[in-house]
């Protein structure tokens, strides 16, 4: 009986102690092309960057109990500063790093960080990076989509209501293209 108890208490306590693990993305939150071959972990984040530009982007690790924990990342060229731990408001604490990283190149980058706690735990993921110039989009003319069937009767149908009601109805002069 003090076993079922002490049980039953211990599974009512454990969501508590549960912290919530952000989502990571769906191929399809990413707004570019990217080959998921070569992630090689969740990918939590997506950046715009342009080349020869320092960016800076801010991670954070979490523990419950505010073990120190490092970060690594599968690209050595990029500079790391480990910043406060913070408590966290849900249990458990947060370590904050900013890290910034330039690109000559153009194209997607695949940043895996990895945090590692002094006991060896680690949980990497994925920031997904495309570096590309300054592309300004731009407008220019092109003809009008083909009106479909359905829209062409319509419009026969409004011309002979028109000409019913004695409006005063012209055709038109330019017809576009």
């Amino acid at each position: 009986m003090v076993k079922t108890i002490v049980m039953l208490l211990m599974l009512l306590a454990v969501p508590a102690w549960a912290v919530n693990i952000p989502p990571v993305l769906e191929p399809s939150d990413i707004p570019f092309p990217y080959d998921p071959n070569l992630c090689t972990s969740p990918i939590m984040d997506w950046q715009v960057i342009e080349p020869n530009l320092a960016a800076i982007y801010s991670v954070g690790s979490h523990n419950k109990w505010g073990l120190d924990t490092e970060m690594t990342t599968s690209d050595p060229t990029i500079l790391i500063q480990k910043l406060e731990k913070t408590k966290d408001p849900d249990g458990g604490w947060n370590q904050w790093y900013q890290c910034m990283f330039a690109y000559t190149v153009e194209g997607v980058k695949y940043i895996e960080f990895t945090p590692t706690d002094k006991k060896g735990r680690t949980e990497s993921r994925t920031l997904l990076i495309l570096v590309v110039e300054d592309d300004t989009p731009f407008v220019f003319p092109g003809s009008p989509p083909p009106l479909p069937i359905s829209r062409i009767k319509d419009a026969q149908r409004f011309w002979q209501f028109a000409k019913k009601n004695n409006y005063p109805v012209t055709k038109p002069t330019t017809v576009l293209n």
